[in-house]
């Protein structure tokens, strides 16, 4: 019983630390990559598909948009403030908005690599509309780069 409680405090230590033994980390170079091997939680079924520019999209409308973008996206009660990290390779979660109105959010997007691909989740508040983006691979960046180019729902009709 002993040795289960001494495995049991180190598997907590391991939890909580994030690595073995007492070194400190040292501070990366460049921003955390977030790495996910979960599957993506069911949405409702996309309403429109295509690929752009090798970026596999995908548009739903569901009933409760908050509560679709919060199935893949949960709230983590951090607000994300300053350039988007998203932009720099590192995942994050935050509103976003149009540039003609800056100061009003138009939805939120969220960025991670999920089983090794970028991928990147967003609402358009006032359409309704929850999309994602995947890319063939796992650079953020790039991925980010092409959601900014390419628009809210890039290639699809106006809804």
């Amino acid at each position: 019983m002993a040795a289960g409680a001494v495995v049991g405090s180190l598997v907590l230590a391991v939890l909580v630390t994030g690595r073995f033994g007492g070194e400190p980390e040292s501070e990366p170079a460049s921003p955390p990559r977030a790495v996910s091997t979960t599957a993506v939680p069911p949405t409702p079924e996309p309403v429109a598909r295509s690929t752009v520019d090798g970026v596999d999209v995908e548009v739903r409308e569901p009933a409760e948009l908050d509560a679709a973008y919060r199935a893949v996206a949960p709230d983590d009660g951090v607000a994300a403030v300053g350039p988007a990290r998203c932009a720099l390779g590192a995942a994050e979660e935050r509103a976003w908005s149009r540039p003609d109105q800056p100061d009003q959010a138009a939805g939120r997007y969220r960025c991670v690599i999920v089983n090794g691909e970028a991928s990147m989740w967003w609402t358009v508040d006032d359409r309704g509309l929850l999309a994602r983006a995947v890319a063939a691979d796992d650079d953020l960046a790039t991925l980010f780069a092409w959601w900014l180019a390419h628009g809210e729902a890039p290639e699809l009709p106006d809804r």
